[in-house]
Order: structure tokens, then C-alpha cells, then sequence
């Protein structure tokens, strides 16, 4: 089953953890410079249980992108170049996408000659890398999600750049000093031959490094709702893993529990969120922003759909080449092929992929296990990871599945009071007890 989708999304053996239950106290919070994931511990599958359990102790942490709104910082003082590539004698927490110290020393290399070649001075820090780069010598808006490329010519079908580091200050010698994540694109590396880590490297960091350029050149668009409405869409990221204030100044919404949805801006190589100002500029609501973008979504998503497993377990996997695939959530019940006779189960593991459990009986408990393993093991994978949480969705609207890993099995302990009821009136539910083990 792994290889199957290890072949399907073009990457490699999974060495990270899986996300914590939804909701759990162990998604940790992200900081104010943006995410730094922490140690992720490897997941082992048990395929005949078709259970997964975690292969070790090691904390879990927030895995996905953020958005930032921009705008200069203080000037840091404190900047000191690498001179050269640092090297590791054991693999960090937040290199956890590689297999080991070998991998990471040469991936840390690639990373510094890229910027020694074009002379841009640079230091890595805990998972990204402060440059002093005059890409970003203007001001402006920049969004990077934690690495997540998406040039022409970048690896793993993304289409988009979305910028996830924050400025942090200027350099008197250089450009403006700029953060870009190194999660997604380990990933990607990880998930691809060594040979090809040179290339995968330089596109991801060229595409990231041309977004400022970009959006300069299509800001004449940004002027009016009208000019903008064709380049809005949705983008989903778990609520652990988005800052409160990149949330207060963006166009967002919490309507799926426990992710929040903004509304970003795309251009070629760049996206972007939306400003509230720049609404409140255009003279017009929220709400017409709102849908504008979820119009959108499903164009921009262009997703294709598989179905997973046999006909006893008809898991269906929504996946394209866009960023935007997970935003089609919004939307799930107007997907046919997602979507049961009484609703279904429903996850976002990757910004690419969408998974559904179409329930069309109670015969689907039995594959409930499964879809969770797989949507756990996809996000572990990446790239692009947004969350390992699991959504019940029917007529009434989505609510969350609590579960978590024990044992090596998963244990469902917060089932919504409709599927109950309904498990119930289809004589196979819980009638007492909360607690249901898949």
C-alpha cells in the first residue's frame, strides 16, 4: 500500500512522525518568526492490522506553512554570515524529513553554494536559512510557505511559490534579510534521487527568491476587487500552525474545525494572502471576497480523482498538481465521488491531496482505521503537509474526528453525536459508550 502511494506522490520512504491526535495538546504553537518544525518520530504500519503507532517517543510538532503579512523588521545587528557550510554530527529535530546526518550534511551544502554562488550572505538557523538578499531589497509583501516551491520547473507537481519566512531587518551590504523554510523542500529531497538534490535545490530557492519580482509586476491587479477576482482562491493550514496575527490581518475564516482557511492572491511562481487592508481599500465586504475566491477554488484546484484500496474499503484520493487541491474541503459535498449516501469521512494530510471515505453504510467503520493511517502517513510524507486531523461530513456540516495512536492501533474517542446516531439507526453504533475503536 505505501510503496503504491510513495510511487503515486513521487517521493521517498517516510522518516517522519506522525501528527499528534486532532486536537491534541502536542500540536505546538508556531512562533512569531514563522514555523520551525520540530522532531517528528519515523511511523511504522502495521499493514495486516492496518493500524499505525509511532516508532518512538519523540515530541511532535507543527508540520505545515505560514503565511506572513510582510513588512520590514528592526535592523539585526547580530547577522554573521556562514562562511562555510556547517556540517552536523547527528540529524536534528528539524531535518527530521532526512534519512540521516549524511543526507542533511549534503543537503546543508547545496543550500549554502547555492547562495555563495550568487554572493548572497547567508546563515542557517533551526530548520531555515537567513539570507541577506537583495531580492528582497524593496519593500513589500512576501509569503513563503515553509519551503513550499512551486516553479515551472520545481519538483513534486507544485505549481506555486507561496513565501514563508519573514523579513528580519536589513543588511547595509545586502538586501533585506529574509527567511526562507527548508521543511517542504527536505521533503522533496528526501522523496527524490541524490543526483537530482542539486537542481531541486536551485529551483526551489530561484522560484522563492523571483516572488518579490512577481507580485511587483501584477500589483497594477491588486487596485480593485474587479482587477483582482480572477487571481483569488482559498488555501487551507491547520490552526496550530498558522500565528494569531497573520490570522488578524489576513482574509480568513474558521469554518472546517481546526483548519483556517485565507484567501491568498496567485500569480505565476507566487501566491500570497490577502490583506484586510487592501479590502477595506476596495470598498467592499469580506463576504464578496469571500466568494470570489471560493468561485475559484475548483478551476484552480484541477484535481483528478483515484480511488484507493478495493471496492470493501473505497477510499478516494483527490490529487493534482495545485496547492489549492486541499482547499476543495469547502466544497466536498458537491463532489460527487467523495461523497456517500449519508456523507462521509473527509482529510487535508497534504496542500496537494484531499482524501475522502464515502459512507454509503456501516460497512465503512471497517475502513476508517485505514484512511486514517493513510492520511497520517501522507502528511508525514509530504511535501506540502497541512494536517493529520480526520472530519466527519454529512448534510449538517463538517465536525472533527478525535483520535489518537496507541499500541498500534487507533483508537477513535470523539465520535460527533450524528455519526453515533446514525450508527445507531443502522444497528452497529455505540449506544452507551462514547469511546469506539476502529
Amino acid at each position: 500500500m505505501w510503496s503504491f502511494i510513495r510511487k503515486l506522490f513521487g517521493g521517498g520512504e517516510s522518516h517522519a512522525r506522525p501528527s499528534g491526535p486532532a486536537g491534541s495538546p502536542g500540536r505546538g504553537a508556531a512562533s512569531p518568526d514563522g514555523v520551525v518544525p520540530g522532531p517528528r518520530a519515523p511511523m511504522a504500519m502495521n499493514a495486516s492490522a492496518d493500524a499505525v503507532a509511532p516508532a518512538s517517543a519523540a515530541a511532535t510538532a507543527p508540520v505545515s506553512a505560514r503565511v506572513q503579512s510582510g513588512g520590514a523588521g528592526q535592523e539585526d545587528d547580530r547577522f554573521v554570515p556562514d562562511e562555510k557550510a556547517v556540517r552536523f554530527d547527528e540529524l536534528p529535530g528539524w531535518a527530521a524529513p532526512l534519512e540521516n546526518v549524511e543526507q542533511l550534511n549534503d543537503f546543508v551544502a547545496l543550500v549554502h553554494r547555492y547562495f555563495s554562488l550568487r554572493k548572497v550572505p547567508s546563515k542557517l538557523e533551526d530548520g531555515r536559512v537567513l539570507a541577506a538578499d537583495p531580492a528582497f531589497a524593496d519593500d513589500g509583501s512576501t509569503d513563503e510557505s515553509d519551503g513550499g516551491s512551486s516553479g515551472g520547473g520545481t519538483p513534486a507537481g507544485e505549481r506555486r511559490a507561496m513565501t514563508d519566512g519573514s523579513s528580519a531587518g536589513t543588511s547595509r551590504a545586502s538586501g533585506k534579510l529574509h527567511r526562507f523554510g527548508l521543511w517542504n523542500l527536505m521533503q522533496v529531497c528526501a522523496g527524490t534521487p541524490r543526483e537530482e538534490w542539486a537542481g531541486t535545490v536551485a529551483a526551489h530557492l530561484d522560484s522563492v527568491r523571483r516572488a518579490p519580482a512577481t507580485e511587483q509586476r501584477y500589483s497594477e491587479r491588486l487596485g480593485s476587487l474587479a482587477a483582482a477576482r480572477d487571481h483569488l482562491v482559498l488555501r487551507v493550514f491547520d490552526q496550530a500552525h498558522l500565528p494569531e496575527d497573520v490570522q488578524r490581518e489576513s482574509v480568513a475564516r474558521r469554518e472546517v474545525p481546526g483548519l483556517v482557511t485565507i484567501v491568498v492572491v496567485d500569480f505565476p511562481e507566487t501566491c500570497r494572502s490577502l490583506q484586510r487592508k487592501e479590502v477595506a481599500a476596495w470598498g467592499v465586504s469580506d463576504d464578496e471576497v469571500w466568494a470570489a475566491a471560493m468561485s475559484n477554488t475548483p478551476r484552480m484546484a484541477n484535481a483528478e480523482t483515484r480511488m484507493m484500496g478495493d471496492r470493501e474499503s473505497p477510499i478516494r484520493l483527490l490529487s493534482g498538481d495545485s496547492i489549492y487541491v486541499a482547499s476543495l474541503i469547502h466544497s466536498i459535498q458537491s463532489v460527487p465521488e467523495a461523497t456517500g449516501v449519508y456523507g462521509g469521512f473527509v482529510s487535508v494530510p497534504t496542500r496537494s491531496v484531499l482524501m475522502a471515505l464515502p459512507f454509503d453504510g456501516a460497512e465503512a467503520m471497517q475502513s476508517l482505521a485505514l484512511f486514517i493511517g493513510m492520511t497520517n502517513q501522507i502528511e508525514a510524507m509530504g511535501p506540502g503537509s497541512v494536517s493529520s486531523r480526520v472530519w466527519w461530513s454529512d448534510r449538517d456540516g463538517m465536525a472533527e474526528i478525535s483520535y489518537r495512536l496507541k499500541d498500534r492501533q487507533i483508537e477513535i474517542d470523539g465520535m460527533p453525536k450524528s455519526l453515533q446516531q446514525l450508527l445507531i439507526s443502522l444497528g452497529s453504533g455505540p449506544e452507551d459508550d462514547d469511546q469506539f475503536r476502529a
